[in-house]
């Protein structure tokens, strides 16, 4: 099965990054994702299957991905009437190498155009409440993306609902 519809890519991760804030206005982070351990146990061929659609996918036996930086840029607009806070970014993810898979021969093979920029922009709608509670909206969308992306991450948009409980 391809990496799209499995629920991880086998891999434990280290991610370090930073954050700065300059006048409670502009958004600056920096990140690092770097592959510890890969234990992926993917055994997908597209060859191996009659459906055409199977050859839109990359073979990711025994995958092996490549770190990634990231760079994002947010600028925040208080609504103080509404207690309400929106933050449009950019984010770049700088994917440093190419991605492999082993043949079937036993000996690794680079995934041609896995290496490469991937450019989302997204809003955040936050509304906070007198107890401190917030609510948050995330809406997403890349406006550049890889030529393949072997681990499945690829998506058209992405929305997110999260709750927050201040104690």
């Amino acid at each position: 099965m391809p990496l799209d519809y499995q629920a991880s890519i086998g891999s434990y991760d280290a991610i370090g990054g930073v954050n700065y804030i300059v006048n409670r206005k502009w958004e600056f982070d920096g990140a690092v994702q770097v592959p510890i351990v890969q234990i992926n146990k993917s055994t997908y061929f597209p060859d191996e299957y009659t459906d055409p659609r199977t050859l839109k996918f990359a073979p990711t036996n025994n995958f092996r991905r490549k770190s990634d930086l990231l760079a994002r840029i947010g600028y925040y607009f208080y609504l103080p009437q509404s207690s309400i806070t929106l933050k449009p970014s950019i984010s770049g993810i700088y994917h440093v190498g190419n991605d492999s898979y082993e043949n079937r021969f036993g000996n690794r093979v680079l995934i041609d155009g896995s290496q490469g920029l991937t450019l989302n922009g997204s809003i955040v709608a936050t509304k906070t409440f007198k107890n401190a509670n917030r609510f948050e909206i995330v809406v997403g969308t890349p406006f550049i993306v890889r030529k393949v992306r072997p681990d499945g991450l690829t998506r058209s948009g992405v929305i997110n609902f999260q709750y927050t409980i201040a104690f």
